[in-house]
């Protein structure tokens, strides 16, 4: 089974990943870029799961050599399920990306990582609402503390599966999408693609091209800036639904304090 590790930079990724693989970590670049991944093996319960450590990114409709290489990966590879880790004290910002990640339509596991520097901040999350709007499983997770990091990989060969959100998008933009699957037989995904200019020539991106261009001239923003705009907008209602406040809870504080190693 091959799982690939994707989020934001910074949200404690790379850690996890060496949490759950240890010993034994393959770096190589991607065929056709100068982009490391990180590759690992581990066995659990007479299962043999291959984690891939995707580039850390914030969209995956950029052109970066980064955002291209996980657009790749995910289309050619094909993971058997991806393992999203958010950062749970930027939670919006962090569901723009997921609810990207969700039109692959890849069985997932979503970690909130950093519960832990949440806390701290009197940022509290209901998990089990979140799980019930995307429609995937999500596990809390402090990975700096070694906290439910063993809870992973159970609930990636349990309950792993593909979100069932779907973006509410223009009713252009989804008349754009019904036109390129009937037109084309593209998916949802491809069409969205196609939409933003992202994909080599085809007759389904020229077609695309002409559409985009008429949705532009109507809304004097391009096809490529809707589609953006309402995953944000998707992502904020999202986050402030199950993102909710109280007073900022110390004993994590403590607990990092206890557990942090020091010279000597």
């Amino acid at each position: 089974m091959r799982c690939a590790l994707i989020g934001n930079p910074s949200v404690g990724k790379s850690l996890i990943f060496n949490q759950l693989t240890g010993l034994g970590v393959e770096v190589s670049n991607y065929p056709g870029t100068t982009v490391e991944l990180m590759q690992g093996k581990l066995c659990h319960q007479g299962s043999t799961l291959q984690i891939v450590d995707l580039p850390g990114i914030y969209s995956m409709d950029g052109d970066s050599a980064e955002e291209e290489l996980v657009r790749a990966y995910l289309l050619s590879e094909t993971p058997d399920a991806v393992i999203a880790v958010l950062d749970a004290t930027r939670m919006e910002r962090n569901l723009y990306l997921l609810l990207q990640l969700a039109e692959y339509g890849i069985p997932m596991v979503v970690v909130i990582n950093m519960i832990d520097e949440a806390a701290q901040q009197g940022i509290i999350i209901d998990s089990g609402h979140l799980s019930s709007v995307l429609g995937a499983p999500v596990i809390e997770t402090a990975a700096s503390l070694g906290k439910n990091i063993g809870e992973i990989i159970p609930t990636v060969l349990s309950s792993a599966r593909p979100a069932g959100i779907a973006v509410p998008y223009t009713p252009q933009i989804e008349a754009a999408i019904r036109s390129l699957g009937k037109l084309y037989g593209a998916t949802r995904l491809q069409a969205l693609h196609a939409l933003q200019g992202i994909g080599s020539a085809s007759e389904l991106v020229e077609g695309a091209r002409t559409i985009a261009g008429e949705i532009e001239s109507l809304n004097h923003m391009s096809a490529h800036q809707i589609i953006g705009a309402n995953r944000h907008l998707c992502a904020r209602r999202i986050a402030a639904d199950v993102v909710g406040a109280q007073e900022p809870d110390r004993r994590f504080s403590a607990d990092r304090l206890l557990t942090k190693a020091f010279p000597g």
